[in-house]
């Protein structure tokens, strides 16, 4: 009942300029359900991400400008492709005057709480009950979302691979990361310093004296890690290892700003997944399939020539209208040299690439091909379908490809209607007559009956 729409025009004359140098903590949440969407815009922040791109007005250096009349326009990837989504610069407030939102700061910077406003609208408003950093990046970026379990009994995670990967791909630029806290104790939490179910920005990932370091941010801007390599860590600190990182435990202890150092084996033990957006212009081809009804198991032609190894990743993205309904479990399932034929049974032939069924707007299949051609069906799978959902098919890949839709052999159909037990005689008939094959028929049976109705 305290919340009312103040329009922000009193205490903003502009978007700022300088939104890609804005320091993180300027950045301020109110709402800790949207957590991750400001866990996002960090992330642009300090990987300089050009989040005003994405929004207009632009002027003449295509940055975003401001609009006397409040109206703007956000590019958000959303449901598989790019859309534009309209706002106004109306912003929920309390009764004490102060925002609900998230916003900067510097009062001269409305983008912020305009990105968020654009982000909510197509999520259902304020209220929303919360996603992930993976779904919030790709929705502000359209970078490749990717989900790596690290603590699961039905992965195989493995750790040395996973390091060397991120440690070579983020320094490249080629990635964001996030990384997330699994359910703690009271006592594991205080001990720890760290939240359950939380997520934490990667700041920098290093190899230091033979130790395996990650730089992650809390974006509550407050509650450190309290283990090895925190602030308060005497054992492991060495004036070199400081040097080479860059790092003043005095001062950091000095005060609290959620920026800490962590090791890969507490990370490992107290983590449980990472979350990593990867960026498309890695792929030099790409193609998409948008709105296809998923109702009989729609089923694509991917067929690859590689000159080289090359890697094929493979994204659905599950369209959606309420993020709060998330009962529908979607999987990619990768069939391999099936000459385009059409798979009927799920496990014949067996399946090259089956994947984990996840209620996740978002399904990841990475696979690497060896130098040739190779065909594979990718099938569209949904687990105990209740309804029948949309979605987009987006392949990826370095070597040239192509993706078409599998159409349905059965070219004939013919519908029999019948009230004895004749019909079968009837239907090969027809097919005789007409010389036309038994197996090409898709036959669907139509059943009339007599009902007697009693009323009490």
């Amino acid at each position: 009942d305290d919340v009312v729409q103040k329009n922000d025009e009193s205490s903003t004359t502009k978007p700022s300029s300088s939104e890609n140098k804005t320091p993180p903590n300027n950045v301020i949440q109110k709402d800790y359900k949207s957590i991750n969407t400001m866990l996002s815009i960090h992330l642009f922040m300090i990987r300089l991400f050009p989040i005003i791109f994405v929004i207009y007005p632009q002027g003449i250096t295509n940055e975003a400008i401001y609009n006397p009349c409040g109206k703007y326009m956000v590019r958000l990837n959303f449901n598989g492709v790019p859309r534009k989504v309209i706002i106004d610069d109306f912003l929920p407030m309390g009764k004490d005057g102060k925002l609900l939102c998230c916003y900067s700061n510097n009062q001269n910077e409305l983008w912020v709480s305009l990105l968020e406003k654009a982000y909510m609208k197509v999520m259902g408003g304020y209220d929303f009950p919360g996603s992930n950093s993976n779904i919030d990046l790709h929705a502000l970026t359209g970078w490749i979302p990717e989900r790596i379990s690290i603590r699961s009994s039905s992965t195989s995670f493995d750790k040395d691979r996973e390091f060397r990967r991120l440690l070579s791909r983020f320094h490249k630029g080629h990635c964001l990361v996030t990384i997330a806290t699994g359910q703690l104790s009271d006592d594991e939490s205080e001990r720890s310093g760290l939240v359950p179910t939380h997520a934490y920005a990667m700041l920098d990932i290093r190899e230091v004296e033979g130790y395996r370091l990650f730089l992650l941010k809390n974006p509550w801007s407050h509650m450190r890690w309290k283990g090895n390599f925190s602030e308060r860590d005497s054992k492991h600190w060495t004036p070199s290892m400081q040097a080479k990182l860059n790092f003043d435990r005095s001062s950091a202890q000095l005060i609290d700003n959620g920026v800490f150092w962590i090791d890969y084996d507490s990370l490992c033990h107290f983590f449980d997944v990472f979350y990593i957006n990867w960026d498309p212009g890695l792929f030099q081809y790409t193609t998409c399939k948008d709105s296809y009804a998923s109702a009989e198991n729609p089923q694509y032609n991917l067929e690859v020539t590689a000159q080289t190894e090359s890697p094929i990743w493979v994204l659905l993205t599950r369209h959606i209208a309420d993020f709060a309904e998330n009962k529908e479990f979607i999987a990619v399932v990768v069939y391999k040299d099936v000459k385009s034929r059409k798979v009927y049974y799920p496990y014949d032939p067996a399946p090259f690439c089956d994947s984990v069924r996840i209620n996740s707007p978002h399904c990841l299949v990475k696979m690497l091909q060896d130098p040739g051609t190779c065909n594979y069906i990718l099938l569209i799978s949904q687990y105990e379908k209740s309804i029948t959902i949309y979605y987009t098919l987006r392949v990826y890949s370095t070597a040239p490809f192509t993706l078409s839709k599998i159409k349905d052999p059965y070219t004939i159909s013919k519908q029999v209607r019948y009230k004895n037990h004749n019909f079968c005689c009837v239907f090969l008939k027809e097919c005789l007559m007409r010389k036309i094959p038994v197996d090409r028929y898709s036959l669907y049976l139509v059943f009339y009956t007599t009902t007697n109705i009693l009323s009490l």
